[in-house]
Parts: C-alpha cells; sequence; structure tokens
C-alpha cells in the first residue's frame, strides 16, 4: 500500500489564494455581505463554498477584504492621474482663451486634489463614535478617517469597510 502524499507547500498557497480570490468574487457579486447585520451570512456562505470551518472563513473574509482594498487603491491612483491630467487640460485652455475666472478655478481644484490646502468645516451636529478602537488603525487609515470627518460625512461606512465594529 502506497502512502498518500502530503500536500506541498506550493499547492497549499496556490490554493489558499484562489480562495481569496473566489471570495472577493463573492462579496463583490453582492455588497449586501459587508453589511453589519449580513457577516454572519457571508462566513456561512464562505465555510459551505469551501467546506472550511469558521476560523478559516473569518481569515479568508479578512484577507479578501484587504485584497478589495489594495485593488480600490489602484483604481484611485488611476483616478487621480486622469483627475490630475483633465484639471491641467482646463487650465491651459482657460489661458488660451483669457478665462481668468475659469483659469482660477481650475488652479484652485487642481490644487484642493493635491491636497496643498484644506478646507475647515464646521460641524452641524455631533459625530457619535462609540466602541472605536482607533489604537488598530493604521497611519494611513486615520488619515482617511480624518480627512472624513473633516468633510462631515459619517465615518462609520469607511470603519466597516476596513473591519471595525461601531
Amino acid at each position: 500500500m502506497t502512502p498518500t502524499p502530503k500536500k506541498k507547500r506550493g499547492n497549499y498557497i496556490t490554493d489558499t489564494y484562489t480562495r481569496v480570490d473566489k471570495t472577493v468574487t463573492i462579496i463583490l457579486e453582492d455588497e449586501g455581505w459587508l453589511k453589519k447585520g449580513r457577516v454572519g451570512d457571508l462566513k456561512r456562505r464562505v465555510c459551505e463554498e469551501f467546506d472550511i470551518a469558521n476560523r478559516t472563513a473569518e481569515k479568508l473574509i479578512a484577507a479578501a477584504k484587504l485584497r478589495i482594498r489594495e485593488l480600490m487603491k489602484k483604481d484611485r491612483d488611476k483616478m487621480l492621474k486622469k483627475a490630475r491630467l483633465d484639471r491641467e487640460w482646463v487650465i491651459s485652455k482657460a489661458k488660451e482663451s483669457g478665462d481668468v475666472k475659469l483659469a482660477l478655478a481650475g488652479m484652485q481644484d487642481r490644487d484642493k486634489l493635491n491636497e496643498l490646502y484644506t478646507e475647515t468645516v464646521e460641524h452641524k451636529g455631533a459625530i457619535q463614535l462609540t466602541n472605536v478602537d482607533l489604537k488598530k488603525l493604521t497611519d494611513e487609515q486615520l488619515t482617511i478617517l480624518e480627512g472624513i470627518i473633516r468633510r462631515g460625512d459619517d465615518p462609520k461606512p469607511y470603519l466597516i469597510s476596513i473591519g471595525v465594529n461601531c
């Protein structure tokens, strides 16, 4: 009787990446999976899909969320490049036509896009975050959160998207 060969480490890693990619697909097919009450449903769906334990499903979901964030960051970088080029085009056309107001507005918009200055926003109401441990956030995440709060937007959707329960 021949012994069954053990799984090679390379295959294990490939299987894991395949599962992460499939989990990303599952999440992106229905954005409702990331809503507060549906996380348990997503975990069950992943458990059923791969016939795995809850803890393994949690790890796969966390890896999939990280991968989605990475993909979104790449798209964001491309969009920022395009937006900068568009602003420069508008500014050049405004200068050619002698439209000083449009040129100034284009430069102001470009500078805002490049974060050369920030606008202050006064909050009319209080934004309440309870049970949020900010020590677990990276510097980049804290910067994004600060920008959201400065704009006066609700930070809860962002916090939920990065896996912080609030």
